[in-house]
């Protein structure tokens, strides 16, 4: 598994829009966080994108369209758990704090999910 994700590195998914404003440094975190995915999965089959995938997934749709307060309240989260600091200074102290696992948390899964899919797609 580690192998295939030096050999063969799975394409990072954005906004087809806006997929060219992801970062260097993004790109970077994003290969970190699938070492710490691959690590902490103990072999197990992996079937979703990491967290940070989707945060910056949901960054370049942001850049197209805005977000509904699900979504807001899913990148908030996702940005808080990531960058703390810079969150409390953007957002509101309730801001992204839990999600709703019976739509926000089902949202985003799903979302991991389909990246995984489009990233897997060969």
């Amino acid at each position: 598994m580690l192998a295939e994700l030096f050999s063969k590195p799975k394409p990072i998914i954005g906004h087809p829009a806006w997929k060219d404003s992801i970062t260097a440094e993004q790109k970077a975190r994003i290969q970190v966080e699938r070492l710490k995915q691959i690590k902490e999965s103990n072999g197990e089959k992996i079937t979703e994108a990491t967290d940070y995938e989707a945060l910056v997934y949901v960054m370049t749709v942001s850049f197209a369209m805005p977000l509904n307060t699900t979504w807001f309240n899913i990148y908030t989260f996702l940005f808080r758990k990531f960058h703390p600091e810079q969150a409390n200074q953007i957002f509101e102290s309730h801001e992204g704090q839990k999600l709703d696992e019976f739509i926000e948390q089902r949202d985003l899964t799903r979302l991991k999910q389909w990246l995984w899919k489009q990233q897997n797609k060969r």
